[in-house]
């Protein structure tokens, strides 16, 4: 057993994981330059992940090219240099004149520091086809949706996060291919349904814990396949629809006593080892559709991973947070996807490969060693281009200046 150098707890490192160190560390003119196993824990791991990642708070600030008020992720009071997305995205601009030379007389940390300090970063974190949508961060392909987070493919949500493929989702956390949802919390495929938790295929619902392809059910836990059930007691449709009518949500003090009753049905009800379904060899936590993946949580389609936490569509990926379709091969990620193949201790690689300690090469970025937000450039080292050549003879020599002066890990 290992022994955590922050927390001091005992950890396993497996044989398994061993042999993935080996098969992802890179190799430059013939020579492989070993990732060693890692000295934090699997918890103090991922917590130094999700501190990186600012995911859910928005300030107000101003754009330091054209000067117009921006929704950012950095405060104002922070001294970065930081672009509207129309100004960061500009052809206008070449983000490869922010670049350093590495200073062999500086720490890899030092030298990459010196060049987050001057190179713009981009004010909010969207990806592509949003509309009216600019009140969120980390999203994509939405329409007419404010205050939500993390969040891909979705039309008319307000205030949530991790709300994918989904319509009309208020107050919702990890909601997926869902219609019309209200205070619902790890939901999918459900229609019509409020104040829920952990059901699936259900609608017309509310008040459902554990449940489903269940419709027209109130207060109920633990039911597959049922209908007009109040209480988990079935009635038929005319019964169900007069106890119905008896119930006013809208008043506050029956409400109020109907989430007790919920809270306490909560309590009470038997768990299932694991909420997830169509899973083979995994271990972790709202796991869907996923095949031999270890201590992984909110995972959808998934294999071959572990230490992943929340994700859709990953390949062979250890240590990430954020995982998203089709990344491959990838160790100590943070928001990575979109064919995203061989990242490496790197925050937002997306639609990259061979990505060495970067920050945000999005998208187009092959063969980048300590980037700090690009897009579209292939080997280069601290945002300044360089030959095929000249890059494979450079990386090697910095790794070895790393491993003298400091442990191989993420520059976060």
């Amino acid at each position: 057993m290992n022994i955590c150098s922050k927390c001091q707890s005992q950890f396993e490192i497996t044989p398994d994981d061993l042999l993935f160190y080996d098969k992802v560390s890179p190799i430059f003119n013939g020579k492989k330059f070993q990732i060693p196993p890692p000295t934090l824990c699997p918890d103090c791991r991922q917590k130094r992940r999700i501190s990186f990642r600012n995911e859910r708070t928005i300030y107000k600030r101003t754009c330091d090219r054209c000067q117009k008020s921006i929704i950012s992720i950095y405060a104002p009071d922070k001294k970065f240099t930081v672009y509207c997305r129309e100004c960061w995205w500009s052809e206008e601009i070449d983000l490869s004149n922010f670049s350093i030379e590495f200073d062999f007389n500086k720490t890899f940390t030092e030298n990459y520091q010196r060049l987050s300090k001057q190179a713009p970063k981009v004010a909010i974190e969207h990806g592509d086809n949003l509309e009216n949508s600019d009140f969120t961060n980390h999203t994509g392909d939405l329409k007419n949706c404010y205050l939500i987070f993390a969040a891909l493919a979705d039309e008319d949500c307000l205030y949530g996060s991790s709300i994918n493929n989904s319509k009309n989702i208020i107050d919702g956390l990890a909601i997926r291919n869902s219609e019309i949802c209200y205070e619902c919390v790890d939901c999918i495929g459900n229609y019509d349904l409020m104040y829920s938790q952990n059901c699936a295929n259900c609608n017309n619902g509310k008040f459902l814990y554990n449940c489903q392809s269940c419709s027209n059910c109130f207060l109920c836990s633990n039911l597959n396949n049922k209908s007009y059930c109040v209480r988990n007691q079935k009635y038929n449709r005319e019964e169900y629809q007069k106890i119905m009518r008896e119930i006013n949500l809208a008043d506050y003090s029956e409400n109020k006593k109907i989430h007790s009753e919920l809270s306490a049905l909560k309590q009470s009800a038997v768990r299932k080892f694991i909420n997830g379904y169509n899973n083979a060899d995994c271990i972790g936590d709202q796991i869907f559709n996923t095949k031999n993946c270890k201590m992984c949580f909110e995972l959808t389609n998934s294999e071959d991973c572990k230490f992943v936490s929340y994700g859709n569509g990953g390949k062979d990926t250890m240590d990430g947070y954020a995982v998203y379709p089709s990344t491959e091969l990838s160790y100590e990620v943070v928001a990575t996807g979109n064919n995203t193949y061989n990242s490496i201790f790197s925050y937002l690689p997306w639609t990259a490969s061979n990505i060495l300690y970067s920050n945000y090469t999005f998208p187009s970025c092959n063969d980048c060693f300590g980037c700090h937000y690009v897009h579209n450039q292939e080997y280069s080292i601290l945002n300044k281009q360089y030959t095929k050549q000249e890059y494979e003879e450079l990386v090697p020599r910095i790794i070895e200046h790393m491993q003298k002066s400091t442990p191989l890990s993420p520059p976060y």
